[in-house]
């Protein structure tokens, strides 16, 4: 089992006691909203896409005929 202490400029231990699992572990899932926010985070700044739309499609992947429709609207069964 792992444990986790930071300490602070002014010498202040924060501990985390012992971590089991990692959240987002499959032990330990991150909840919806924490995962869309993960997900919103690492696509900051990328202007190619949009990433909001994208994470929905991804979220409802089970619906979709095929990967290779990723981004058509018309591809959801």
């Amino acid at each position: 089992m792992n444990s986790l202490t930071i300490e602070l400029h002014d010498g202040t231990k924060l501990n985390a006691g012992a971590l089991r699992f990692a959240r987002g572990n499959a032990m330990l899932p991150l909840r919806e909203a924490d995962l869309e926010a993960k997900f919103l985070d690492c696509t900051a700044g990328f202007e190619d896409f949009d990433a909001e739309d994208l994470y929905q499609q991804l979220a409802r992947l089970r619906e979709r005929r095929s990967v290779g429709t990723l981004g058509r609207v018309d591809a959801i069964a």
